[in-house]
């Protein structure tokens, strides 16, 4: 479905040197601060647009079964059957690969990379195109991003709010009732108060004018008449 899978190699650098991390970046990345306030560092395009479908890896670093690895924010756990596992940690540079400096994104838009566990081994899958100058983010999940201080649902439920339209609103001069467009409006005017609508004028115009309050008593019968069936109704 998706093709054979794209390999990028990082730069072979040898174990134990002090910037082994930094060295092991692929071409065309490049270490910068990244561009979420206060994330540190973070890796970025700076080559031509990188496709969908390049997978980068494995994630390296220091096999540890220690619990404390996980709450350091550059370990990922490792599933090694029911109920056994253990941790990549990344922490320590002289044994990790540029992939630590990949930071976490703060929603599913600005996500970028997509991790998964393969052969007992972290990879990373662009499941975006990353243009240049474009900063590489991947998604640690909700429990995670939360321990980081990122609150994904707020933020989804925020954006979703700005983005929905509000409904229009044409409310009838005669009852408390209202309906979402001009047309409806028409209709249940006519419908329900032909005798109110002088020829040659227009429901809207008409509605705008007319006092909603009837003095005569047989206006005000025909009011109340009027709202019962379409209680009913």
């Amino acid at each position: 479905m998706h093709g054979p899978p794209t390999f990028v190699k990082d730069i072979a650098v040898d174990k134990g040197h002090p910037n082994h991390a930094a060295l092991t970046l692929p071409p065309g990345l490049r270490i910068r601060p990244s561009g979420i306030p206060e994330a540190g560092l973070g890796v970025w395009n700076e080559a031509s647009a990188l496709p969908v479908g390049l997978h980068f890896g494995p994630y390296k670093g220091q096999i540890t079964e220690d619990e404390e690895a996980g709450n350091n924010g550059y370990s990922w756990l490792i599933t090694k059957g029911r109920n056994c596992h253990e941790y990549v940690d990344g922490k320590d540079e002289f044994w990790a690969n540029w992939m630590r400096y990949v930071n976490c994104a703060r929603d599913d838009e600005e996500q970028n990379l997509m991790a998964f566990q393969y052969h007992r081994q972290i990879f990373y899958r662009t499941c975006q195109v990353i243009k240049p100058d474009y900063e590489l983010l991947v998604w640690y999940g909700d429990e995670y991003g939360q321990k980081l201080g990122i609150n994904y649902r707020s933020k989804q439920r925020e954006f979703s709010a700005a983005r929905e339209p509000q409904p229009e609103i044409h409310p009838c001069s005669f009852f408390s009732l209202a309906f979402s467009s001009q047309k409806f409006l028409s209709q249940y005017v006519g419908c329900n108060h032909p005798s109110d609508i002088l020829p040659g004028t227009s429901t809207r115009k008409h509605l705008q004018s007319k006092d909603p309050y009837p003095e005569d008593e047989n206006q005000q019968q025909h009011y109340t008449d009027t709202h019962n069936r379409n209680d009913k109704a």
